[in-house]
């Protein structure tokens, strides 16, 4: 993969095999993210996620379709002793057609605040609490049905899982795969690849950055020197990492720009105007010394 394909691509999990692809006869295979990177990647995929249920409903719907019909039909045999026409199924579909989008809506309100609970315990690398997460998820896909919403509570799962790092797409494939009834996966897709650039960062400019105390002799891609954060550059960078606002990353780039910093790949990532920008960016991280 070149520098321009890494750029068009719009597939979250090919950029994602692209960072340390497993070589054959590898002495070592590196996971893809950090812990704590692959956990706020996960939980800015959820946070981007609106509500939609894996069930569409029929009051828009006037003739089920016939395949439709007979499942339904199958179902309320027993019930109404043969004795079934096509209102009364619809009307019954329209009763388990709400029953499951209230299941998904539940599963989806836990699912948003697994992701404020795992963005906290990501910061205080508190695995207890990852742990306890991970058991709601499960005790919650328990209680659950498949076809009910349970592909947000597979991906409430994937977001406590304790090796997510090796695994940071899990989180964002299940959204997709839960969206898909109202949302083109292709539009789902291409938020989370623009959440992953960001966490990311360039791997062709040197990935996630890394700082320095003076200009290295080459590979200045990537590099922050320390001499560049001011008292302004860091009180904008943690403002915007308190308040997950992160409008102000243009001022962040006038300011480090006025501190002396010509890292072309720091201040682009700033002003780019089509940019995504969640906690976790790879500059407001190598700002607050958590890259």
């Amino acid at each position: 993969m070149t520098e321009c394909d890494w750029l068009a691509c719009d597939d979250f999990n090919i950029l994602c095999e692209r960072l340390n692809p497993i070589r054959p006869h590898a002495r070592k295979v590196y996971p893809k993210l950090s812990r704590r990177v692959a956990r706020l990647f996960g939980a800015a995929c959820v946070r981007a996620t609106a509500f939609a249920s894996p069930l569409r409903s029929l009051e828009s719907e006037r003739k089920p379709s016939h395949s439709t019909l007979l499942r339904w039909f199958t179902a309320l045999v027993s019930v109404a002793g043969g004795r079934v026409n096509a209102q009364r199924v619809q009307a019954a579909a329209q009763e388990r057609a709400t029953a499951s989008n209230a299941a998904a809506m539940r599963s989806y309100a836990l699912l948003q605040e697994a992701a404020l609970a795992v963005e906290r315990a990501a910061e205080s690398a508190d695995e207890i609490a990852i742990k306890a997460i991970e058991q709601a998820a499960s005790e919650w896909c328990g209680h659950t049905r498949r076809g009910l919403g349970v592909d947000w509570e597979y991906a409430m799962h994937a977001l406590a899982y304790s090796h997510i790092h090796w695994r940071p797409c899990a989180v964002p494939n299940f959204l997709c795969h839960a969206t898909r009834a109202a949302v083109a996966v292709e539009t789902s897709a291409r938020t989370y690849t623009a959440i992953f650039r960001d966490v990311t960062g360039n791997p062709f400019q040197g990935g996630r950055g890394r700082r320095k105390t003076r200009v290295p002799n080459r590979d200045f891609r990537g590099v922050l020197l320390v001499e560049w954060l001011t008292s302004t550059v860091i009180a904008l960078a943690q403002q915007m990492y308190q308040s997950r606002d992160f409008t102000a990353m243009p001022i962040l780039a006038d300011a480090l720009q006025d501190a002396g910093c010509d890292n072309d790949n720091i201040l682009n990532h700033c002003r780019d105007a089509n940019g995504v920008h969640v906690r976790g960016c790879w500059v407001v991280d190598l700002v607050l010394g958590k890259a």
